[in-house]
């Protein structure tokens, strides 16, 4: 009867071995689940931050690119505006050229039909506060 106690006992010890080992393979595989998860939670997030970088990248050319553009534009509007500066320039110049010599042209003297010197020297003095 020994013999079939300790076959027992053998057995009994076999079985708690067995599921233990059970308990491991059922342990492993719900780590090789979570494990699979992670992976796929990695993958994904991987995906979506590339995707992301890529639209980051296209976003960061057209910047560039438009900065570009505005500084082009930038120069453009700046050489027009020196531009117009010096047509300014050289439109109040010519007009006071023109002024100046219609002040010394006999015209000017009979337009105004002065009855004295001192008028003209006034009427002279009047066209030159407004050309200043």
């Amino acid at each position: 009867m020994t013999e079939y106690d300790d076959r027992l006992r053998e057995v009994e010890r076999y079985k708690v071995k067995f599921q233990e080992n059970k308990q491991f393979v059922d342990n492993a595989r719900k780590k090789s689940k979570a494990w699979t998860e992670v992976v796929q939670l990695k993958n994904q997030t991987l995906e979506r931050l590339k995707r992301r970088n890529d639209e980051n990248l296209r976003l960061k050319k057209q910047l560039e690119a438009t900065i570009l553009e505005a500084s082009k534009v930038r120069g453009e509007r700046d050489s027009a505006l020196a531009e117009v500066s010096e047509l300014n320039k050289s439109l109040l110049a010519e007009r006071e050229a023109v002024v100046w010599e219609f002040l010394g042209t006999q015209a000017f003297r009979h337009v105004i039909m002065p009855h004295c010197a001192r008028e003209i020297w006034l009427e002279k003095r009047k066209w030159m506060a407004i050309l200043e």
